[in-house]
């Protein structure tokens, strides 16, 4: 539900008024609430997860912190993922009944959606 115009203009005044912009609004909350880091959420999303999901993603979990660990949780996009299924995919062990990386690639992705659900 969206507010009504006449209140959101109301506020733009209120914080010209004060001398604040949205810079500064996003900067305040991100020092009251920091997001953490790959590498810093990796061990609260393995202790969340159950054995299945550790076992099954774990080792796409690892790649992910070695890629992204520095980075915010917010600063990781959907690109990035896509470009780590490529790769899997691409490094995956060839086998006779092989399908060229394919399952790999979708576990990256399925490990991601589980990584960011936790």
């Amino acid at each position: 539900m969206a507010a009504p115009a006449d209140r959101v203009a109301d506020a733009w005044r209120m914080l010209a008024d004060l001398g604040v912009t949205i810079t500064d609004l996003r900067d305040d909350l991100r020092a009251r609430h920091p997001m953490p880091t790959v590498k810093e959420y990796l061990p609260v999303v393995a202790a969340a997860a159950g054995p299945g999901a550790r076992r099954t993603y774990g080792n796409y979990w690892t790649r992910m912190g070695a890629m992204w660990g520095d980075r915010r949780l917010d600063e990781v996009t959907a690109t990035d993922i896509e470009t780590l299924r490529h790769e899997t995919a691409e490094s995956a062990v060839s086998r006779r009944n092989s399908r060229h990386g394919r399952h790999a690639g979708e576990h990256v992705i399925a490990a991601a959606r589980a990584f960011y659900n936790l």
